[in-house]
């Protein structure tokens, strides 16, 4: 999600920051929407035991912010738990930040599932995906999964977030060393925008840019990633490719190129500075060749214009002129 000053979806940004700075979630555990490893911790879970884990994973009441990502935007909705009559657990979807979401898009405001053995948009039904993931059909055709924050209020003491139970998650990393917050109150506590180097917008926007920057996906880890070309550079004929909704690693993305060789070779480009140098020498030569020519047939045509008018002459001298001419 981008927050800069030009972005669309501010309030989905900052509330997604919110989250991050709250006391009851101070560790994003297992909030990694990029990737998509289904079922992997837990090996292959028989179909049978999918609604007991969804059960499992829904058990506490209350409404809980879910991430998901689709189309290489991350977003953040609000689920509701909720408890049939013969014990079965759900969700009930909160219509609090559906904008712009394909969840709302798919008009599912305020629709509660179930959770099943598979999930099935008709039957109304989601299930266990993985662990802390639950499976949400969107419509008859597409599923999105969502992961849960339900694992911060498993017990009242905060568990720390170790590095054998949870993945590495490149973005947030980087986000908690860039300590945006952190340095936006810094700016503010020193009094960074009352100075000549920033106003409050500024010492605001680079925070937001901070932010933006961090959580800004590898192409390792995107889909339907856009790009376009360059303009050709003389110097080395080649072309410089923009990737415009992710980013590559040059230590690791070797798969991804960033420069691509012209289809045609500029006049600057020293090729093409020979090319040119050639085809002028070559159309030099052959100039200064059919002159010479021309000039011999025009004097050898003069010899039949002299003396006695005989039409054999004249045949012959008219052929020639014309010859010179071609």
């Amino acid at each position: 999600a981008a927050i800069t000053n030009k972005s669309n979806y501010a309030d989905e940004a900052f509330e997604f920051i919110k989250i991050l700075i709250d006391n009851d979630l101070p560790y994003s555990n297992e909030l990694n929407p990029f990737e998509k490893r289904h079922r992997s911790k837990c090996g292959n879970i028989p179909e049978g035991y999918l609604k007991e884990f969804c059960n499992s994973l829904l058990q506490f009441d209350g409404t809980f912010p879910y991430y998901y990502s689709h189309n290489n935007s991350t977003k953040i909705v609000y689920m509701t738990h909720i408890e049939s009559e013969d014990g079965n657990r759900g969700i009930i979807i909160n219509s609090k930040n559906l904008k712009n979401t394909v969840i709302g898009d798919n008009g599912l405001e305020n629709k509660s599932f179930m959770c099943g053995f598979r999930s099935n948009f008709q039957s109304q039904t989601i299930t266990y995906y993985n662990e802390y993931e639950i499976e949400l059909p969107l419509n008859e055709k597409e599923k999105i999964i969502l992961k849960s924050t339900i694992d911060m209020y498993e017990n009242n003491d905060l568990k720390q977030q170790l590095p054998e139970t949870v993945c590495e998650i490149y973005e947030i990393s980087k986000l908690q060393q860039k300590s945006p917050i952190g340095l936006l109150f810094a700016h503010l506590y020193y009094k960074h925008n009352t100075t000549e180097e920033g106003s409050f917008e500024d010492v605001l926007n680079e925070c937001c840019d901070v932010i933006d920057d961090a959580l800004y996906p590898y192409c390792n880890y995107a889909n339907n990633i856009t790009f376009s070309f360059g303009e050709c550079i003389g110097k080395n004929n080649t072309r410089k490719v923009k990737y415009h909704n992710c980013r590559i690693d040059d230590d690791e993305d070797k798969k991804f190129l960033t420069f691509i060789q012209c289809s045609y070779i500029l006049q600057l480009n020293i090729k093409g500075l020979f090319v040119k140098v050639i085809c002028i020498y070559l159309s030099g030569l052959g100039f200064l060749l059919s002159f010479v020519i021309t000039s011999i047939l025009l004097e050898l045509s003069m010899i039949y214009w002299v003396g006695p008018i005989k039409k054999r002459k004249c045949i012959i001298g008219i052929f020639l002129v014309i010859l010179s001419n071609i």
